[in-house]
């Protein structure tokens, strides 16, 4: 049975609090700060008045980084270039999916140039018509184009995030950063606190070929 925050509350008081969260975080990092990023790679901190999940299935939040931003169906060129795209085939957000694990692609250069430093431990907020749900990152993986099976169905629930890497790379990047997450009420007590451990980066080749990952650098 899914766990989830406040399920009840209506879509656009989410997307309020999950703004205000963005706008402090942003606030309290120092100027000179590596972690803060230019605030034009990310959409607006404030939310539409009525948040439109007819084109949009889902907002995802990153607190420590001010990063608020919707996701659609779909990772093509014209998609990637307003948004975050949910990867054909994996598990759709917010309703039950036994494919489980919901991919989730964007560039570097926009809406994902934070993963540049997120860390286990880090709080994701992954918020639906249905609600929302924390999600606290397990794994941070560098890998190939052709590693895959990572877009695969899980046994147990996740969010994959994935975009390219190196992120000072010029043209297109060669290889994909993969960030794993865990809902909070199944991660592990190490991880839910930020900090708790140092990175896991790991460099992984060799995987079975299926359909290649998107191409989420610019």
């Amino acid at each position: 049975m899914r766990s989830r925050r406040n399920s009840r509350a209506p879509a656009g008081v989410l997307l309020v609090f999950a703004a205000a969260l963005a706008a402090r975080a942003r606030a309290q990092l120092p100027a000179d700060d590596p972690a803060r990023h230019d605030e034009a790679f990310h959409c607006p901190a404030e939310p539409p008045d009525t948040p439109d999940f007819h084109e949009a299935v889902a907002w995802i939040a990153y607190p420590r980084f001010g990063l608020l931003v919707p996701v659609i169906e779909g990772t093509q060129t014209e998609q990637l270039a307003r948004s975050a795209g949910l990867v054909e085939g994996t598990a759709l957000p917010g309703v039950p999916d036994r494919r489980r694990n919901c991919v989730i692609a964007a560039h570097r250069t926009s809406f994902f140039s934070p993963l540049e430093s997120a860390v286990p431990g880090d709080t994701l907020i992954l918020i639906t018509g249905a609600g929302a749900e924390d999600y606290v990152i397990d794994r941070i993986l560098t890998v190939t184009p052709e590693h895959v099976e990572l877009e695969a169905p899980t046994r147990a629930r996740r969010l994959t995030l994935v975009t390219c890497t190196p992120f000072n790379y010029l043209g297109s990047a060669p290889r994909r950063l993969v960030v794993l997450a865990t809902p909070r009420a199944h991660a592990s007590p190490a991880r839910t606190r930020r900090g708790g451990r140092s990175p896991l980066r790991r460099n992984s080749t060799g995987a079975k070929k299926r359909t290649p990952v998107p191409r989420a650098s610019r």
